[in-house]
């Protein structure tokens, strides 16, 4: 019989308020018994007590020793940008949870008044476009059209040994931006609510006077203009759409 394969994982965990922490949280207890699983911690980040206790995160620094896998989550806020660093540093398998990462090199970069590097980052992955597109904003250029339409992911993505998306969408997107990539889809396991969830989400609804039947909307994870609730918003006012 074959050993399994050992796998560490990267991701931020909770308390760090993130979809994607959440969602490594879940998926945890899942991929422990079908491999030889090591969590990682990633520096600067808090985790805890819970998460502390049950599997006993290791220093960034072991990432990718002794013949293991790293297993990637990766999304476009700050909070993953050890994430990317480890992931250049050390390929595997990457999860990508937001097909654009443009806003994270925005932090990494011009946030932190560092033009050269947002200017040479995307001049690698998208050529001679993304270099004016980063010129541009050397003179005061502020529109949000480069941070949508370019990724910056692609010397990320083709530095690791596999893609998984959640989506086909997100499959075809990537593989037409870069037909070389590994990339495969894995569809989002969502744990079901336990029976007493109907009754929490009931009493919800009494407290804010929403009937039974009433469609809820809800916008989760970390809140940033690419979530777009703005526009959702502004939607859900038109006439027509009072029972949403």
């Amino acid at each position: 019989m074959s050993a399994p394969l050992a796998i560490d994982f990267v991701s931020p965990l909770p308390p760090v308020r993130s979809g994607i922490s959440d969602y490594s949280a879940d998926l945890l207890p899942n991929l422990a018994p079908l491999c030889d699983l090591r969590v990682i911690r990633l520096p600067g980040q808090p985790l805890a007590p819970a998460i502390v206790d049950r599997w006993k995160p290791q220093d960034a620094s072991v990432t990718g020793s002794d013949g293991r896998l790293p297993v990637y989550q990766m999304g476009n806020n700050e909070y993953h940008q050890a994430v990317l660093q480890l992931a250049l540093e050390r390929p595997g398998v990457m999860t990508l949870h937001d097909v654009v990462l443009h806003h994270l090199l925005v932090e990494m970069t011009l946030g932190q008044a560092r033009l050269e590097p947002y200017l040479e980052h995307l001049a690698t992955d998208h050529g001679w476009v993304g270099e004016c597109a980063a010129t541009a904003r050397q003179w005061g250029e502020l529109g949000q059209a480069a941070m949508f339409s370019l990724p910056a992911h692609r010397t990320l993505l083709r530095r690791q040994r596999g893609v998984l998306v959640h989506s086909r969408w997100a499959a075809e997107r990537l593989l037409e931006e870069d037909p070389e990539l590994c990339v495969r889809q894995i569809p989002m396991g969502i744990p079901l609510p336990p029976a007493a969830a109907r009754q929490q989400g009931l009493e919800f609804r009494r407290r804010l006077g929403v009937e039974p039947e009433t469609p809820l909307i809800g916008s989760m994870g970390f809140q940033t203009p690419i979530k777009r609730t703005q526009q959702v918003i502004a939607a859900l006012g038109r006439p027509g759409m009072e029972e949403a």
